[in-house]
């Protein structure tokens, strides 16, 4: 046997290593079945050749992939022990050859590694390609006449046993890129086959098949080619497999899909990931409650929790990796310079990595624009922003991925906390007539391991936020608009606050008392409203709850004895969606109650100058004197007042009688 054209490895530790390290220890359908076929077979050794057949199944994913097959070498012999069943079959060793076809790109992939745990400390300077080189064994720098150069049989004699092999396919511990030599291999040589004719290809690429397709025997480099269009997953990693192998052993034919570790031979789990982002409103910072009534006023803070997939990095070249997260706000809503509120990673389920926690400038930046979208009427004159953690997934300087104790937790989740502020662009909400104010994300990630600027786009869900308005109007008894009523409104919820315009935000506050609250007034058609500074102040995008309503004083010529007061309630309807995503399908605006001291009609649905849709209306009369004063409310407050009357002149009557009663008695 020439040693230069192929050597017999024990344990068939090369191609049990590209199956375990880079296909995680995938079963196909078809390997260790339970229907075998006994056979018994003393161990030996078989000379196979090129030509034999075996299979490769592929699975890992619901849609189809789809790969061009490099065959890298073939197998010139198998060594196996005892077979007892000849549909699964162990080997014991084999010898490997390399194909002269792809021999300058294997050569050239060896030329780019270097392996800086190199068990002899002169060869970590060198390159695996002068490593391969120098030992004439395989055919190195002066191949004799009857060899032909096996680097192939060179690479997984040395690095076929790699040193992580239950890292993520060969991953790196850091950042997927090159935790071990095999994986750099994959990378290396995928690259230098990028333009290279494929063994299978076009019609005969191979597909994601759990059964097993049909390939020529040998060892092969998998490049996934798929156009996934708007399918939300990665191309996979280059795949490093070898097929099963089916000879002929005296009358038996044999199939070996085992190694002599007893894993599995042909099979190959896609090294792909499926990122998706998601969205919710939540009810403050922490993001640790889902909020159920996403309703509020203006200057309010809306706090969103965005949750993202990061991708596994196996393959992936470095630096130029994209990963973004991009937020649209509605022109209702307002995005500071300080809405990232936090950010983390956690890591898989099952994994003892702690959480990381991010940080600005070093592991991402953030940049805000007015938005793009022109289409959508809410989005138009919104604002984008945009979470670039290029730092992060690159591993540059300074982030939490970076130096020796720096890893991206690949597969893992981002948490984004993210506000932004109601303002008096937001859509209103009334009863029949609901608008949401909406915001969405969107994910942007590299999928193409070697083409890593090639970024695909998915999207969140959209949630909506909602906020709502009523109106006041004064009137005498007769229907007549009156102009100069004063009245204060509470808070919702705390009659002790009151509500206080805030002028220089444009946002609602509160106050602690009367005096300090924002007082409205109507005017000469009796519509309530307040003016600060130069603004106008209508009671608008206000949240639910129980207000009350006040007046402090009556047009000039109606009594200022016995004010009105009244309070309703404005109450969501809420959808039938998680927390979080909830919709709110209708408002109402509940029945005058405790009234005192005024006639108060019902909520009413009305059409006023400005308003493109049914605001809802209380409408409150003034008296001139007490006789217009209302018989209900006030607890029948003309009736008590008329026996008040009557008493306080029957006293007097009373009074003037036992006066008279007494200078009788005294004159008698």
């Amino acid at each position: 046997m020439n040693t230069n054209m192929k050597r017999v490895i024990s344990g068939l530790a090369a191609l049990g290593i590209a199956l375990s390290g880079m296909a995680l220890g995938t079963s196909s359908a078809w390997a260790g079945g339970e229907s075998g076929k006994p056979v018994d077979i003393p161990a030996g050794n078989i000379t196979i050749g090129a030509e034999g057949k075996g299979t490769i199944a592929i699975s890992g994913s619901e849609i189809e992939h789809r790969f061009n097959g490099y065959r890298l070498g073939y197998l010139t012999s198998i060594s196996y022990n005892q077979i007892d069943d000849a549909d699964n079959a162990s080997m014991s060793g084999y010898t490997l050859a390399t194909n002269q076809d792809y021999k300058d790109a294997i050569e050239t992939a060896l030329a780019a590694i270097k392996d800086s745990k190199a068990k002899v400390d002169a060869d970590k300077a060198k390159t695996l390609k002068e490593r391969y080189l120098a030992d004439k064994n395989y055919c190195g720098s002066e191949c004799d006449a009857t060899g032909a150069p096996n680097p192939l049989g060179w690479f997984f004699e040395n690095y076929g046993d790699g040193y992580e092999n239950d890292s993520n396919w060969g991953g790196d511990a850091k950042d997927g890129s090159s935790a071990s030599v095999l994986r750099k291999f994959a990378t290396e040589v995928s690259k230098a086959l990028s333009t290279a004719e494929a063994t299978y290809f076009g019609d005969n690429a191979l597909k994601v098949d759990e059964e097993g397709q049909e390939v020529s025997q040998g060892y092969y480099l998998l490049r996934d080619v798929t156009s996934l269009g708007d399918n939300n997953e990665t191309q996979s990693a280059p795949i490093l497999v070898s097929s099963t192998y089916v000879v002929t052993i005296g009358e038996n034919e044999v199939t070996f899909n085992k190694d002599a570790q007893d894993r599995d031979l042909g099979a190959a789990y896609l090294k792909y990931s499926a990122p998706t982002i998601t969205k919710e409103v939540v009810t403050d910072e922490t993001g640790a409650t889902a909020q159920g009534q996403p309703d509020y006023a203006v200057g309010d803070t809306v706090y969103y929790k965005l949750t993202a997939d990061l991708p596994y990095y196996t393959g992936y070249a470095t630096p130029g990796r994209v990963y973004q997260i991009t937020d649209t706000a509605s022109k209702g809503l307002t995005v500071g310079n300080d809405a990232v509120v936090s950010v983390k990673v956690t890591a898989i389920d099952g994994s003892e990595d702690p959480e990381q926690i991010l940080s600005a400038t070093t592991d991402y930046t953030v940049k805000t624009e007015t938005s793009a979208d022109t289409v959508a009427e809410a989005y138009k004159g919104g604002q984008t922003t945009t979470i670039d953690f290029s730092n992060y997934v690159n591993c540059s300087d300074k982030s939490v991925s970076a130096g020796e104790n720096g890893k991206i937790l690949e597969g893992g989740t981002i948490t984004v906390i993210f506000k932004a502020t109601l303002n008096t662009n937001a859509l209103i909400s009334d009863n029949g007539h609901m608008n949401g104010n909406p915001n969405k994300d969107s994910l942007t990630y590299s999928y193409q391991p070697e083409n890593v600027s090639e970024a695909h786009t998915t999207p969140s869900d959209e949630v909506n936020v909602y906020t709502y308005r009523f109106r006041l109007h004064k009137t005498d008894k007769g229907g007549k608009d009156l102009a100069g009523a004063k009245f204060v409104v509470s808070t919702p919820g705390e009659t002790s606050k009151w509500l206080k315009w805030d002028a220089d935000n444009n946002k609602w506050g509160s106050a602690d008392s009367e005096v300090d609250a924002t007082v409205f007034t109507s005017n000469d058609k009796g519509e309530v409203v307040a003016t600060v500074g130069d603004t106008t102040v209508n009671l608008d995008r206000l949240d639910s709850g129980k207000y009350t309503v006040k007046e402090i004083s009556a047009p000039t010529g109606y009594t200022q004895a016995f004010l009105p007061t009244f309070t309703f309630t404005i109450t969501p309807t809420m959808g039938s969606e998680a927390d979080g995503h909830k919709t709110i399908t209708n408002v109402t605006f509940s029945a005058k109650d405790a009234v005192k001291s005024a006639y108060v009609t019902d909520a009413s649905a009305i059409t006023t100058d400005g308003i493109d849709q049914n605001a809802w209306q209380y409408t409150i009369y003034n008296a001139k004197n007490l006789t217009e004063l209302p018989m209900t409310g006030g607890a029948g407050l003309v009736a008590i007042i008329a026996v008040g009357v009557l008493l306080a002149g029957a006293g007097t009557a009373a009074a003037v009688r036992s006066r008279k009663s007494n200078s009788r008695a005294v004159r008698i």
